[in-house]
């Protein structure tokens, strides 16, 4: 078995709450399996059991839904190790700037022209 990687895509809802634009999340998790199919059986497993719901301090309860699986990458590893890449993905620049979670390139130390 070889380690797999997954970028699952969750949202957030606030019951009773008039939230327009409502909070989610992209997250990585790894994992081992014996190949892609199994790799996405997997990925949706784990994001099926990340969904929780609890009470905010109003006393609103937060209910996090898994939405879909975006992407399973083959690590081609048996083993981890520190500092190894679990996740990449190649974008063009324009991609990268149409991303509002990217904060801005002076906040990377390059340059905005």
């Amino acid at each position: 078995m070889t380690w797999f990687s997954a970028l699952l895509f969750f949202e957030c809802e606030v019951i009773g709450a008039a939230e327009s634009d409502p909070l989610c999340e992209k997250s990585v998790r790894i994992f081992r399996a014996a190949g892609e199919e199994e790799a996405m059986t997997k990925a949706e497993e784990i994001g099926r059991r990340a969904e929780t719901e609890y009470p905010n301090v109003d006393g609103q309860t937060v209910v996090w839904r898994f939405v879909r699986v975006l992407e399973v990458q083959d690590l081609t590893e048996e083993e981890l190790g520190e500092g190894m890449e679990v996740f990449s993905r190649l974008m063009w620049k324009s991609e990268i700037q149409a991303e509002r979670w990217l904060r801005s390139e002076d906040e990377f130390g390059g340059s905005t022209g």
